[in-house]
Parts: C-alpha cells; structure tokens; sequence
C-alpha cells in the first residue's frame, strides 16, 4: 500500500480510542496496574472506526493506591516481567518511593503514580506524518494530573520476541521493512522520544523520562489539529 502523504493524513478524521477494565474481586496485585489498551483509527463523520492504523499501551500504576490499602509497591512492580524490571532500576522497595538518585537526576520531587509507555506502533503507510508525537501529546495531555512520570524503555519493537507472527497485524506491519541493526534502532526511538521532552538517564541506562510538574516546551510544539 503508498504511503500517505501529510495532505492524506490532514484529510483523515483520526481518532484515538481507550481501553481497559476494571473487575471486582480479589484481583491482588493486579488490582493496582490500570492497563490501557489504545487504538488509533481513522474514523467516519460519527467517529465510528474504519481502519485501525496504530496501537499502543500505556500502563498507570497506582503507586498511591496500593499505599493507602497497605499493599506492598514490590508487589505491584511485581506484577509482570516488564514493570519488574522498571521496579528495579527506578525504585527503593524498602522506603516505598523512587530512588533519590533517580529524583536527583531528573530533578523532581513528588512521590506519584507513574505511567509507562509500554510501546507504539504506525502502519507503515502512516509512518513519518507525525502521528506518533501527536499520540504522546494526546497522552500527556489525558493522564499528566493522575502521574508524576512517564516512563519509557526505548525499544525496537521488530526484534521483540513475543510477536506473533502469524497474527494479520504482523503481516501488515511490514516489522522486516524497519531498522534491522537493535542499537541503530533503539538510538532512533531514543532520539523521538528525547525530541519530545524526554530526558535519558546514566543510573537507569535503558530508560527515559518526563517529568509532569514542569512546563515542556517541546511537546507544546506538537499540534492535534
């Protein structure tokens, strides 16, 4: 499929949809992780979906949540492999709160929730037209008063493992299409996501972060019209 040009995209009505659940019950630590599915679709003068051409997930943890309920934030970041790994980079399980170094670094103060963007992913035919910075822009805008950090692990998502290969999304994804060399990959996601205002850190190497107390300049940059 020709990719679009900016005067295709500029004509498409865009909408982004967002999704998760929240069951009753003994959930445990699950309980404290709001996982946000999100669809990014071209849609009809009723905003009713036509085509999907993008997804992604954002994961809120409730930091605050699980303090006020006595439950353990180890737990929390317990939840999965991914939010684990965070955990132990960024967090003082001890104290229950974000590593002074990590505040020292990053310059800020509040102990919060805390967001991870899990990943994003363009259709190819969308790729290049700006589209990921407005979806940034879109969740900053949405979940900035409920977090104090977005997190994100810069990671080129064609040399993930868990793709199903099978699945008509990979098919129309084109993964074989993008950056083949990890670490010439993972500079250019580094280089987008710094271009929006996040910041790289020396202490969690593989991380980036934007801080929401403070004006960002950079995202101001990024228009949703």
């Amino acid at each position: 499929m020709q990719n679009k040009t900016l005067e295709d995209i500029e004509e498409l009505d865009i909408v982004v949809f967002y999704s998760f659940n929240s069951p009753f019950g003994p959930m445990e630590n699950q309980r404290y992780v709001t996982d946000i599915d999100v669809e990014i679709c071209t849609c009809d003068d009723q905003s009713k979906k036509k085509e999907r051409i993008g997804k992604a997930n954002l994961k809120i943890l409730l930091l605050n949540l699980a303090s006020d309920n006595g439950y353990s934030h180890y737990d929390v970041f317990d939840t999965e492999m991914m939010l684990f790994d965070l955990g132990e980079h960024i967090y003082d399980f001890e104290e229950q709160c974000i590593k002074e170094k990590i505040k020292k670094e990053q310059k800020f103060d509040l102990d919060n929730d805390i967001i991870k963007v899990s990943y994003i992913e363009i259709l190819p035919e969308y790729r290049k037209m700006g589209l990921g910075k407005k979806l940034i822009k879109d969740f900053y805008n949405r979940f900035r008063n409920c977090c104090c950090l977005f997190i994100v692990k810069p990671f080129p998502i064609q040399h993930s493992t868990g793709t199903d290969k099978e699945s008509e999304w990979y098919k129309k994804m084109q993964y074989d299409i993008l950056e083949n060399d990890f670490e010439i990959g993972k500079k250019k996601l580094q280089k987008f996501y710094s271009s929006l205002g996040f910041t790289k850190s020396k202490i969690a190497q593989d991380y980036m972060f934007l801080k929401t107390e403070t004006l960002n300049e950079k995202l101001d940059l990024v228009l949703l019209d």
